[in-house]
């Protein structure tokens, strides 16, 4: 983190919560990315083999937790029982991060109604049950407390992005790597945002096609690069480090410093 640049927290997408400096994808990581300012965050979605939805990137619990195990072959009564606190990365720093569900994961946004929160729905799940039984399930998770326009279905699978639409939800289509092809597809699909890698954007000409869209770009290393993908026309950037990229002081940790 050498940049000097500070972003604005319009055009920042908190990436997982705040993975540079807590588990990723943890109800503490979320919680410190919001106190840290974030307006936007961003946060994966898997499911239970009794189809509940879990807050989880990997199709598999190792990385995260520890322990070895699918999630799509757990119920999510056991799934509750396991800690997500890296401990790969932060040895035993986070012993008490349960692996949270979506509703746990919402019940916690219901609280910023100025947050915006994208759940990127995992293609592993999806293919293991009915994008309309998992659209039903989202949709169950959601607290009464929570408003609906906080949230963007967001997915590389195009069946639950169309579906969500349909449904009147808030949409997003994510696509990589970079091709014409997928722009047909993009005015298709009419979905607000649009994700991709910026790691493979071309080098010259217009990189970002006009549409009813807003760009979000993701693999992004230093404010410096965000900002000038910004100045290209990008609307939103994904960071590891919102409270860095904002100008904040980052927050303490479970280890009492702010590491």
């Amino acid at each position: 983190m050498t940049d000097a640049v500070t972003l604005p927290p319009e055009r920042l997408v908190a990436h997982r919560g705040y993975p540079g400096r807590y588990p990723e994808n943890s109800l503490p990581g979320m919680q410190a990315a919001i106190a840290a300012g974030a307006l936007q965050v961003e946060f994966d979605v898997q499911f239970s083999r009794d189809g509940i939805p879990i807050v989880l990137h990997d199709e598999s619990t190792a990385r995260t937790t520890g322990r070895s195990g699918l999630v799509h072959e757990m119920p999510a009564e056991e799934l509750r029982r396991l800690h997500v606190g890296e401990p790969a990365r932060f040895g035993t720093s986070f012993p008490e991060s349960p692996l949270p569900t979506l509703h746990c994961m919402l019940q916690l946004l219901a609280e910023f109604p100025q947050v915006t929160a994208f759940m990127d729905i995992k293609r592993e799940g999806l293919s293991r049950l009915r994008c309309r039984h998992a659209l039903a399930a989202m949709l169950n998770a959601m607290p009464d407390t929570l408003q609906r326009r906080q949230l963007v279905f967001l997915s590389e699978e195009i069946r639950i992005v169309r579906l969500a639409r349909e449904a009147g939800l808030r949409t997003g289509w994510l696509f990589e790597p970079w091709h014409e092809k997928h722009y047909s597809t993009a005015r298709q699909l009419g979905a607000e945002f649009l994700f991709t890698s910026a790691r493979h954007l071309p080098e010259t000409g217009e990189a970002f096609w006009r549409g009813p869209w807003t760009w979000v770009l993701y693999e992004v290393d230093e404010p410096a690069q965000a900002a000038a993908l910004l100045e290209r026309g990008a609307g939103l950037i994904e960071t590891d480090w919102i409270a860095e990229w904002l100008g904040a002081s980052p927050p303490v940790t479970a280890t009492g410093t702010a590491s």
